[in-house]
């Protein structure tokens, strides 16, 4: 069922076991150098329904949507907002993704989004 996600470069979180994750890294990277570039990281729910999260860098900011419209059994939420960066927190046990400076509508769901790797597995 993740294959297909995980061939498409996805990066996926199936309950903390994570692939591509990479690619957080180099989006990373080409935000600031400027290159444009999109990534898609796709979580499952325990019942096994995936959350999409989608990050497009423009040159300029990154847009970033929640998309929860396929979990059967969470409440169904599409949104978006704009954030000026995407920033890497590191420490000895793990690593943490977070948007910065997020404004305009639904700002909140930028300042709130948070992805976090264990380095410990």
């Amino acid at each position: 069922m993740y294959d297909e996600e995980e061939r498409r470069g996805e990066i996926v979180d199936v309950h903390g076991n994570i692939t591509n994750a990479e690619r957080l890294d180099e989006f990373l990277s080409h935000i600031n150098s400027g290159v444009e570039d999109r990534i898609r990281i796709t979580t499952y729910t325990i019942e096994g329904d995936p959350i999409n999260y989608d990050f497009t860098f423009d040159g300029q900011y990154v847009k970033y949507k929640y998309d929860n419209s396929r979990d059967k059994f969470g409440i169904k939420n599409v949104r978006s907002t704009t954030c000026m960066k995407m920033s890497k927190l590191t420490s000895h046990t793990m690593v943490e993704y977070k948007l910065d400076e997020c404004f305009g509508e639904n700002k909140e769901i930028g300042e709130q989004f948070s992805f976090v790797l264990n380095l410990d597995r």
